[in-house]
């Protein structure tokens, strides 16, 4: 059944800018560069969760694609976020000097985070080559899931695979709590697409490949997930699909007639998931007990001898955090000062004994970091530009010319990195490579409706 053509009104509240969307027509031909920025953009997704390093390829094909096109500087002028990006990345280069003068010995590392962080404000470029066009992310969507099923099959264990039973903690290619965070998006976007594709192919031989595609999908998702053993990827995962099914039930239940649409396959995908966990229950039950002991002495506030547990140094390691940042408040101390904080401070309780006793590198909670790196200053410049990169995604103009699973997985996406976040960090040297990829895919599909509105609501998903 097509979509009805709609076209979102000032009224609606739409956050387009404007100039965004050539009015050329889709029979103008294509700038060369933007022809180069398309190949670079598909290598950079299929590369993405394989060979993340390699993506770094596809990445500057984007980038250098940009230079030299009319539409992406005309874009990136009238794009509002780069302006508040630039000032973030001028405060950061000035706390990464100021800390190289203070630590000369981190001014390496300080260099590299500093380029860390200026890389990963840089996602408006694919928001340009994306040109808004939900088909167009929907190649992307498929060609990061390929590759990361790919880079999974070459570290999984057949056996295991098949039983359904997960062992020790792993990530298979990524460490285990990155791992999480992307496969727990990944189940997110099979469990939103699952429905509306099934359902246009309902009753024709196009089915079962499709069956076969969310099907085995479902299956390695659930299992990676659960293999990773990251317990704020299993919340954050947990919320975001509690939210979009009650937006489903909510929506469907509220249509009368013929063309209402009951969740059915969700709701079977969603038991199907549960019954794969099921199996595994006394895995996930015993990675969730083994910190309820220390987490009930910290809040009966006996601390001074906890049970190993990683939680344990979490605790440890954001209380020292927060000692850190209390001793330079405003200003911080750096981009990449916290391993050598750390390290300085030599203190027992650091150590982390569950990961081959080896001294703890980050504060396992992005906020933390940003508060401690940049200090206040810092955390309000981050805060600001934030708020100017969510506030559109929240208005009803930016959702409702999507197709419903693709504006639900930007905002469940994004909520999952969100909540994430106070438990881990991704620009540490074991996380970074696909952190960073997580992070300019999923910023550039969200940004992209932003820059370029669609005109009209588009079908679902085409596998």
């Amino acid at each position: 059944m097509p979509w009805t053509s709609r076209r979102p009104g000032a009224g609606q509240g739409t956050p387009a800018l404007k100039g965004g969307r050539s009015s050329a027509g889709p029979d103008a031909v294509a700038h060369p560069a933007d022809v180069f920025a398309q190949l670079g953009l598909m290598v950079f997704a299929l590369l993405a969760f394989c060979a993340p390093l390699a993506s770094a390829s596809g990445l500057g094909l984007v980038f250098l694609a940009a230079l030299f096109s009319p539409g992406a500087r005309q874009s990136f002028r009238r794009d509002p976020l780069l302006r508040c990006s630039l000032a973030l990345c001028a405060y950061l280069a000035v706390e990464a000097a100021w800390a190289a003068i203070r630590f000369p010995e981190t001014w390496l590392v300080q260099l590299r985070f500093l380029g860390q962080w200026t890389l990963c404000l840089g996602f408006p470029a694919l928001a340009w080559v994306l040109q808004g066009r939900p088909g167009r992310v929907g190649l992307v969507l498929v060609a990061a899931f390929a590759g990361l099923v790919f880079g999974a099959a070459l570290h999984l264990r057949g056996s295991d695979f098949w039983a359904f039973r997960v062992g020790q903690q792993t990530g298979f290619q990524m460490r285990a709590g990155c791992a999480g965070l992307v496969w727990a998006t990944a189940l997110l976007g099979l469990l939103l697409y699952a429905e509306p594709a099934l359902r246009a192919v309902w009753g024709t031989p196009r089915l079962w490949p499709r069956l076969l595609f969310f099907g085995g999908g479902l299956y390695l998702a659930v299992y990676a997930l659960v293999a990773s053993q990251s317990r704020i990827s299993w919340i954050a995962l947990a919320l975001a699909v509690a939210a979009s099914v009650a937006h489903r039930v909510r929506r469907s239940w509220g249509q009368e007639g013929a063309g209402a649409k009951r969740p059915y396959i969700l709701v079977l995908a969603l038991v199907l998931v549960g019954a794969g966990i099921a199996l595994n229950t006394d895995r996930i039950g015993e990675r969730i007990a083994a910190d309820r002991v220390v987490v009930a002495k910290i809040l009966g506030g006996d601390t001074a001898d906890l049970p190993l547990s990683s939680f344990k140094y979490r605790y440890y390691v954001q209380r020292f955090g927060l000692e850190k940042w209390w001793e330079s408040p405003w200003f911080g101390w750096g981009p990449g000062s916290t391993a050598y904080l750390i390290k300085l401070a030599d203190r027992e309780e650091l150590v982390n004994q569950t990961d081959n006793g080896r001294m703890m590198g980050q504060l396992h909670n992005t906020y933390l970091e940003i508060l401690m790196q940049g200090g206040i200053v810092g955390l309000g410049l981050f805060l600001a530009w934030a708020a100017i990169f969510a506030k559109p995604l929240c208005q009803p103009g930016y959702r409702d010319p999507l197709p419903e699973p693709l504006g639900l997985f930007v905002l469940g996406g994004l909520s999952i990195l969100a909540i994430w976040g106070f438990a881990a960090y991704g620009m540490i040297v074991e996380n970074w490579p696909y952190w960073r990829c997580y992070w300019l895919l999923l910023a550039g599909i969200a940004h992209t409706f932003v820059v370029y509105p669609p005109a009209v609501r588009a079908g679902v998903l085409h596998i």
